[in-house]
């Protein structure tokens, strides 16, 4: 099966117009630009991915997906509404393949931005949702508690998961609460709040297919907004 990084473009200005015609709010970017590629591209979607917005006139989407960019771009030729096509140019989607092996002990710079919460059954058997770093809190409420310490842990039991990289070094770029626009169960848009972390670091591949999973699934939750797509680099970079 392909594997590919996708890199692609969104034109601002026409992500806002198209927002405005459709109806959508213009407070959460992530919702708008996963329901603009999901539109555009339909389950072939990158997922997990990222968004890097520098400031200019177009936002960059760096992410994953098990097809080319050309593929996407037939698709959304196929069946995209036309007004899509000035969001998300179709000149300016790319990809390349991913190795479909890695070396055991290789060395990588990493970067990923992540939700870390917790998640428990609440009184009415509904899934409750908290952030990790309030969660340990109330579970130690006499000790002192470091939230880059409680995302830390939170991630590297995530690649302990997949078993696929060690984290050999790692530090908390940023961090905020953010406000979400999410669909409940019943299709009905909803207001979240969670928190938001950007680690950078260094890790060492354990497992070729393990890494390889990682990479292709991401980590943690809401990744089809932006979030848990593991982007790697030259380790020192």
């Amino acid at each position: 099966m392909t594997f590919s990084m996708i890199h692609l473009e969104i034109k601002t200005s026409a992500l806002v117009y198209w927002a405005r015609q459709s109806k959508l709010s213009l407070s959460d970017k992530d919702y708008l630009i996963h329901a603009a590629m999901r539109l555009s591209f339909g389950s072939k979607a990158p997922q997990p991915f990222e968004v890097f917005d520098s400031g200019g006139r177009a936002l960059k989407v760096l992410g994953y997906a098990d097809c080319t960019g050309t593929e996407l771009v037939e698709e959304m030729v196929s069946t995209a509404e036309p007004m899509l096509h000035e969001v998300i140019s179709p000149d300016a989607v790319r990809s390349k393949n991913m190795p479909e092996s890695w070396s055991v002990g290789r060395t990588l710079g990493f970067r990923v931005r992540f939700c870390p919460i917790s998640r428990r059954s609440g009184e009415d058997g509904k899934i409750v949702e908290r952030d990790a770093f309030l969660a340990a809190c109330e579970r130690t409420p006499d000790e002192s508690i470091d939230r880059e310490t409680v995302y830390a842990n939170w991630l590297m039991e995530r690649f302990k998961a997949f078993g696929g990289a060690e984290i050999l070094d790692m530090r908390m770029k940023s961090f905020r609460l953010n406000e979400f626009r999410r669909k409940d169960k019943g299709r009905t848009l909803r207001k979240l709040t969670r928190p938001e972390s950007v680690f950078d670091g260094v890790l060492k591949v354990s497992d070729s297919g393990g890494f390889a999973s990682m990479l292709r699934e991401g980590i943690g939750r809401h990744k089809a907004f932006g979030f848990g797509a593991v982007l790697l680099r030259p380790e020192g970079r």
